[in-house]
């Protein structure tokens, strides 16, 4: 949702004279979470082997719903000055990190409850899932953002 809605999240976030800079600046925090993937793999694969698949997938979930749910609280730039795009990098930093865990956890989880014939169809469904979230989350950005689109008389 990030990336869909990154257009209304620049000026809000990242005010500047130049509408490229603030959107360029959105975009940076938005890969932030990106970089942090392979540590959020690192740091959680090994907890997960420690404490079970199942615990550490619960807590990333967790995590990147509580991340994901602040970033919509977050007040803006104009509200409480440069904390607002820190924050929210922050907060990207978190998801990303849960990301990265999720992602190793699950796909171990599920290969460990697969038979070695239906292993791949299994696993599979992670990456349906990701894919379908991706399709759900441009609908919702669609349809949220088509009635601004409407040209007023």
């Amino acid at each position: 949702m990030y990336g869909y809605f990154a257009a209304v999240i620049s000026p809000l976030f990242f005010p500047s004279g130049d509408p490229l800079v603030s959107l360029m600046l959105t975009f940076i925090v938005f890969g932030v979470g990106f970089i942090m993937r392979p540590l959020g793999g690192f740091v959680f694969g090994h907890y997960a082997d420690k404490l079970g698949r199942r615990k550490v997938l619960v807590i990333t979930v967790l995590l990147m719903g509580i991340g994901t749910a602040l970033i919509g609280c977050v007040p803006t730039y104009a509200q409480i000055g440069i904390a607002a795009p820190v924050i929210l990098a922050v907060l990207r930093l978190v998801q990303g990190i849960s990301t990265g865990g999720e992602w190793s956890s699950c796909m171990s989880f599920l290969s460990e409850y697969g038979t070695p014939y239906n292993r791949g169809f299994i696993v599979s469904w992670s990456k349906f899932g990701v894919a379908g979230g991706l399709l759900m989350g441009s609908v919702t950005g669609a349809v949220m953002t088509a009635p601004m689109a409407v040209e007023k008389e």
